[in-house]
């Protein structure tokens, strides 16, 4: 009777252990359910944002405050009065802005394309030393940054582009150390031996190679101009490095820091991106090969062109600035035309 009486507890908790582990394996699947019922729910309401429709165009006119010196003309051509057709929402544009240099003028300008639809980004780097027809004095781009802000950039790249960019991010050179020290570094080859002292504590001094650059490095990297070709050198050192930092920033080891990665952006940058804008446009960037699916280029010109006592304007090459952007940037069914986009010309 006693042995009987010592195994029946034995049996009964090996019961009870059972019922606990099959109540929590069905609490498992619940929650399971339950997690991808959300996602499903949250993906499905997750849009991207309105895209900028097209509006017709008015005639092409020339400020007389920006007329050519003598023996440069300009003609103007009508504008088409019938607006294009979007490709879509798939199909978004952006204004991407980089300021640092603490003159008041935008440091970096690019404007990109993030096709959602064929898991495509194109970009295409406007130097800021170009041409545009504006009643300023020194007609660079990047004095539009100083004049008016990015609101005023946005309308003189849009200008130039032949439509209405949809959206604009201007982001503080800090937030790109910040975020580079997040990620812990970033493998980069500098391209040659760079060196560069303000005067004002601001030094420059890389070696030729392959580095694992940290923040104060990599900004280093990214404002470093002695190029034999000038802006554009730091132009496609940028756009190279930056390649690298994305890589690097979407891989599932890094996605852990978002919340850290939220606050840099909180803090050093600036949108009209809403938090689900965001958050869309993420999802859609996982998607991503960015050994294939990213291309960057720059916008091609002459950067010796001197015009109303000032030098080195960068002034481009009308047909094969208007093939890039068609290529990479263009929001409609249609191709951009001549008419459509405002490349200034004095000579």
């Amino acid at each position: 009777m006693a042995t009987h009486l010592q195994k029946k507890p034995k049996k009964h908790r090996r019961s009870l252990v059972m019922a606990v582990l099959h109540g929590f394996y069905i609490f498992l699947v619940i929650i399971s359910t339950i997690i991808v019922a959300l996602w499903c729910v949250f993906t499905f309401w997750l849009k991207p944002p309105p895209v900028a429709q097209p509006t017709p165009f008015p005639p092409a006119t020339w400020d007389p405050m920006s007329t050519p010196e003598p023996g440069d003309p300009v003609t103007a051509t009508p504008a088409p009065t019938t607006p294009p057709e979007r490709k879509g929402d798939w199909f978004q544009t952006f204004l991407l802005v980089g300021t640092d240099d603490g003159n008041g003028n935008a440091d970096t300008i690019m404007v990109a394309s993030f096709d959602t639809k064929n898991n495509k980004v194109g970009v295409v780097s406007i130097p800021r030393d170009t041409l545009v027809d504006e009643p300023r004095k020194v007609k660079k781009i990047n004095g539009a940054y100083g004049a008016g802000g990015v609101e005023e950039l946005m309308r003189e790249a849009s200008e130039l582009v032949g439509y209405q960019i949809d959206h604009y991010v201007k982001v503080d050179i800090a937030a790109f150390k910040a975020i580079v020290n997040e990620l812990g570094g970033v493998s980069f080859y500098v391209p040659c031996d760079m060196y560069h002292n303000d005067g004002a504590g601001f030094i420059i001094d890389l070696k030729e190679g392959t580095q694992w650059l940290n923040g104060d490095q990599a900004l280093q990297l990214v404002r470093y101009r002695g190029y034999a070709n000038a802006d554009l050198g730091r132009i496609q050192t940028q756009q190279k490095f930056l390649t690298q930092m994305a890589k690097q920033l979407l891989k599932v080891s890094n996605l852990a820091k978002i919340t850290e990665f939220a606050e840099i952006f909180n803090k050093y940058v600036k949108t009209d991106l809403t938090l689900s804008d965001l958050i869309y446009f993420g999802t859609q960037a996982l998607k991503l090969d960015f050994s294939a699916d990213l291309t960057f280029a720059t916008l091609p010109g002459d950067g010796q062109v001197h015009y109303g006592g000032v030098k080195f304007y960068y002034q481009l090459f009308p047909q094969e600035t208007l093939d890039l952007l068609n290529q990479l940037v263009n929001p409609y069914t249609t191709d951009l035309t001549m008419e459509m986009v405002e490349i200034y010309q004095v000579k």
